[in-house]
């Protein structure tokens, strides 16, 4: 893992000289105020990981849930319900990323454990996500459900910089594969995941044209 990361550092820091427009040269050519090469990299990094392996598997995440529950297939297809809701609620389930880091600044305490400064710590988002304090019966698909406490794309002045685009993509895909009559015919429980730490990646999902129905996409 340490020799393809300082492969792929290699190979943006070689093309960082002729980032002459965009964000990236923004941050470069300003100053003691711009980003480091090294952290420029590292931005990189996070958006070809999380923003293409999790928004695909969003995507196959929600056309799963939606084989589980035809009914709200079913009610999409006739326009009776918001595709937004139903993606934060599947999303909310089986998030494709359930785990992020974060370095403990100051001595503190979670829940009566001390937690000294620079403690490494992992929020599990997955489970936050399945609390039965915030989500009544958590593990139930249920789309009129609050969401504003959900933590897929987690929270504060640290959460998901790409989320609105990740949802604007989740949408757009779901919406044209529902306007194709794609469906989904590995049902959940055979669904077998990318063995990844802090990641829930279907591996793959076998999917068919569904027979007489049609709509156009919206």
């Amino acid at each position: 893992m340490n020799q393809d990361l300082a492969a792929f550092r290699a190979i943006v820091c070689e093309h960082l000289p002729n980032a002459d427009s965009g964000i990236l040269a923004h941050f470069r050519d300003h100053g003691s105020h711009g980003l480091s090469n090294t952290q420029i990299v590292d931005a990189c990094i996070l958006l070809f990981a999380d923003g293409v392996e999790n928004v695909a598997s969003a995507i196959g995440t929600v056309m799963l849930t939606l084989t589980e529950h035809p009914e709200i297939r079913a009610a999409l297809i006739e326009g009776k319900m918001k595709l937004g809701a139903v993606i934060e609620e599947a999303l909310r389930r089986d998030a494709p990323g359930q785990i992020i880091s974060r370095i403990v600044r100051r001595d503190t305490e979670l829940a009566g454990l001390a937690v000294p400064a620079e403690t490494a710590v992992f929020l599990l988002l997955g489970s936050a996500n399945h609390d039965e304090t915030v989500f009544a019966d958590p593990e139930r698909f249920d789309c009129q459900r609050d969401l504003e406490p959900m933590l897929t794309f987690g929270g504060g002045r640290h959460s998901c910089i790409g989320a609105q685009l990740a949802r604007s993509q989740i949408s757009a895909a779901v919406n044209a594969l529902l306007g194709a009559d794609i469906e989904i015919v590995t049902r959940p429980g055979q669904v077998r995941y990318v063995p990844r730490f802090g990641h829930r990646w279907p591996q793959f999902l076998e999917a068919r044209i569904a027979p007489n129905r049609r709509r156009q996409p919206s």
